[in-house]
């Protein structure tokens, strides 16, 4: 073997090594940032079953209100007292348009994940109208 042949042989194997580190920690990087956003939609969903405990205990002790909207309202206010997961941003929007409450769920640190969820007093009989 000539040494051009030799320097040839170790160019290469140096770009190929180079190369496969590269799409190593591309891979891992992937891996990283799919593992940190599992983690910040299994804290919301969490969030989301403590909530939903929270309304069926609601619906245990009858209804809130006559109207639905007015128990949206109530609904509304018990909700903005009710204390939140850490890491997690909760916002609540009153429904103008017909009766409920819009819940949504954000990772503080992620802020892709999201949830959210239509509660509606109705289905969980905490209005007289339903």
């Amino acid at each position: 073997m000539t040494m051009a042949e030799v320097t040839l042989a170790a160019v290469i194997l140096m770009g190929s090594a180079s190369a496969s580190a590269q799409i190593w920690a591309s891979s891992m990087a992937g891996i990283h940032n799919a593992q940190q956003r599992q983690l910040a939609l299994n804290r919301i969903d969490g969030e989301l079953i403590l909530l939903q405990n929270h309304w069926q205990q609601l619906a245990q002790l009858g209804p809130l209100a006559q109207s639905c909207r007015t128990a949206s309202e109530q609904l509304l206010d018990n909700l903005q007292e009710t204390p939140l997961a850490s890491g997690v941003d909760r916002q609540l929007t009153l429904l103008t348009e017909e009766e409920g409450l819009m819940v949504s769920l954000q990772d503080r640190d992620e802020p892709q994940a999201r949830r959210d969820q239509l509660v509606k007093p109705a289905a969980l009989h905490l209005c007289e109208e339903a």
